[in-house]
């Protein structure tokens, strides 16, 4: 048996690249655990602003913040012992569906694709979200999600729907569209009513 033996110097630098590895990974690791209680402080907040979405809080919301204001209103609703949006959304006016459903599969798909949204339960959301998308004009994005929900079964459909759904939300932005939505149907999203406060009555 012949035993070749390793340059030093070579096995100091495979050495240090390995560390160079390890803390790579462990930065890495921390960076992710920094986002997320980065994200769910944020869910938290928004949790807090919007528990009773008023008009005032709903115009004053920035764009960018807009539709996430409003899934974390509706998701205060959701039942505390069971909380499956499933089974809360559905009972809601049409417009929060149409806007919780896209909102949830678009965030999915941004992150991941339709076989992990089936392992989550957001599938269920596709065909509403579908529904969504031709409301605010993006149809390329609603064919997508139109052809994952009709073949769910299949894996291959589904990973050549998600390619389709991920450019068509390049090129149709949803998302942009969808605050459009909210603010022309504001009323639609109020936990009051959208009106003045009657004035109090004259005494005689």
């Amino acid at each position: 048996m012949i035993l070749c033996a390793v340059d030093p110097a070579i096995a100091n630098v495979m050495i240090r690249i390995f560390i160079l590895f390890v803390l790579m990974a462990i930065v890495l690791v921390m960076m992710n655990k920094r986002y997320d209680k980065g994200q769910k402080a944020r869910s938290e907040a928004l949790a807090a602003q919007y528990k009773t979405m008023t008009r005032a809080l709903l115009d004053a919301a920035p764009d960018e913040d807009l539709a996430d204001a409003v899934v974390a209103n509706l998701n205060g609703k959701l039942d505390p012992k069971v909380p499956d949006p499933y089974y809360t959304i559905p009972l809601l006016s049409r417009e929060r569906n149409l806007v919780y459903a896209l909102w949830l599969c678009d965030h999915e798909l941004n992150n991941g694709n339709f076989a992990t949204m089936q392992n989550t339960g957001s599938f269920r959301f596709v065909d509403v979200a579908a529904d969504a998308c031709e409301q605010i004009g993006a149809e390329k994005c609603a064919a997508a999600l139109r052809d994952a929900f009709q073949n769910a079964a299949d894996e291959e459909a589904l990973a050549d729907a998600h390619v389709g759904y991920m450019e068509a939300r390049g090129e149709e932005q949803p998302m942009e569209h969808l605050v459009a939505f909210i603010r022309d149907n504001a009323a639609a999203f109020l936990d009051e009513p959208d009106g003045e406060t009657p004035a109090e009555s004259d005494e005689t």
